[in-house]
């Protein structure tokens, strides 16, 4: 009697997904019941050892069925408000993604991000609302008027005991002792300028050992005001007259901010200084070479060089990509070396609906991951110390900056400081416009800044 065997499809094991539904063809005769039983256990045998899924050491999981029970997401049981500015839009990229990154990593939070508009506005009365946000981005400088008003909460722990913050970003977040916002970024102020347009004059590129004269004597060489070109801007602006202030040895307040010790002698050099570039035809404000602000000057070939923070990095490689520039350490002043630093940090709003998950959040915005993701986009300085070797290596042509951190003065004063800022900016530009000697700017600036101190 003859019997015709049946035929299994062979299961393929380059399958990225092993085919279960191996095929056979049925047997044309069927004759003894014995021999058709013995047939079948010989079939059997054969598609369980065809079909099995081939022994890779590293086969992907997820591909078979599992016994195993699906595992229930986490259910959302914190809500965060995390707010901030209006930026670029890498910038904004850069926040969305952290707070999706976020939902990851804490699956029980969901953190809404706010970009404000009008932020300084926008903020208070956010604060001042039934729902504040939790999480808020600040500049270091509005951090005092924010807690003497009672909006910002001191950080929990562990963010309350860093110790991976040098004095300088340590004194910036604190008030009274105590620390309200971490820091995680910081920006100084050093000299950039144009190489072309110091070969052009056949100048020696500037370097850190320039003195006040030598940027003087460069800035009148390069200065031709017929063809729109300026060898330094110097805006009306209180933070960039603030370096040459320190250089002459002079200061703004007493340590304990209990008087104005600004109109000195030592102010007066500095101002006088910082003015006579001006009124003497060897700089000009932004205005004067048809821009609003000094980066712009820069970018569009009106100056060959500004004084400006590492903010102007990625703005030049977007609006002048194929400019050379290079950048030093400010001039050297009668006393010494100095700059202005600026720090951007996260707080918690005193009417935070969780403190301990808002501190949580900070503490990932503020990791060293979220770091390395950040520099690239804003070329600002890392708070980690860890973290500053790294930047140097990718950032080789600024050095300037982050050796600014040396010899920096921190850009935040008491609670309401800001109409002494306004009052020295208007007071500078009258100086430009010929109404008043900088002298007038000093007795003015002590003071509206003593009847802000003692009201």
């Amino acid at each position: 009697m003859r019997l015709s065997t049946p035929t299994p499809t062979k299961c393929p094991h380059n399958d990225p997904v092993p085919r279960l539904d191996c095929r056979v063809r049925q047997p044309r005769f069927l004759g003894n019941g014995w021999l058709w039983r013995l047939a079948g256990l010989l079939l059997v045998a054969g598609l369980l050892t065809a079909c099995q899924p081939p022994a890779w050491p590293s086969w992907p999981t997820g591909i078979w069925p599992s016994s195993e029970p699906t595992p229930t997401p986490a259910l959302v049981t914190t809500e965060l408000h995390f707010a901030t500015w209006e930026a670029s839009e890498p910038v904004n990229d850069y926040f969305r993604a952290r707070v999706s990154a976020y939902g990851v990593a804490a699956p029980d939070t969901h953190v809404a991000l706010q970009v404000l508009p009008n932020y300084a506005t926008r903020l208070r009365t956010a604060l001042d609302s039934d729902r504040p946000p939790d999480v808020i981005r600040l500049n270091a400088f509005a951090l005092t008027a924010l807690v003497e008003k009672g909006l910002i909460a001191p950080l929990p722990e562990p963010l309350a005991a860093r110790t991976n913050l040098s004095p300088l970003l340590r004194a910036m977040g604190e008030v009274d002792g105590n620390l309200y916002c971490v820091p995680h970024e910081i920006n100084t102020l050093a000299l950039v300028y144009n190489p072309a347009l110091f070969d052009a004059a056949q100048l020696a590129y500037p370097t850190a050992e320039w003195s006040w004269e030598t940027l003087r004597s460069a800035a009148e060489t390069l200065t031709d005001a017929t063809a729109g070109r300026y060898g330094l801007i110097l805006p009306a602006d209180f933070s960039r007259w603030l370096p040459f202030l320190y250089q002459a040895g002079g200061s703004v307040t007493d340590a304990g901010y209990t008087t104005m010790t600004i109109n000195s002698p030592e102010g007066a050099t500095a101002l006088q200084f910082y003015t006579d570039l001006v009124l003497e035809g060897m700089a000009a404000t932004p205005a004067t070479a048809g821009n609003s602000w000094a980066g712009e000057a820069f970018a569009q070939g009106h100056a060959a060089m500004v004084i400006e923070g590492n903010w102007i990095i990625p703005y030049l490689a977007q609006q002048a990509p194929a400019l050379g520039y290079a950048v030093v350490p400010l001039p050297t002043g009668p006393v010494g070396k100095a700059t202005v630093a600026f720090v951007n940090c996260y707080a918690i709003a005193a009417g935070a609906a969780d403190i301990a998950a808002a501190g949580q959040f900070i503490e990932f915005l503020t990791s060293a991951d979220s770091q390395r993701q950040w520099l690239p986009l804003t070329a600002a300085l890392p708070v980690q110390a860890e973290l500053q070797g790294a930047w140097s290596t990718m950032y080789p042509t600024q050095l300037a900056f982050i050796q600014g951190l040396a010899y920096a003065y921190p850009w935040r004063f008491y609670a309401t400081f800001q109409p002494v800022v306004d009052q020295v900016n208007g007071g500078i530009q009258q100086v430009y416009d010929g109404f008043i000697l900088a002298d007038s700017v000093l007795v003015d600036a002590e003071t509206k800044g003593n009847e802000q101190i003692q009201p």
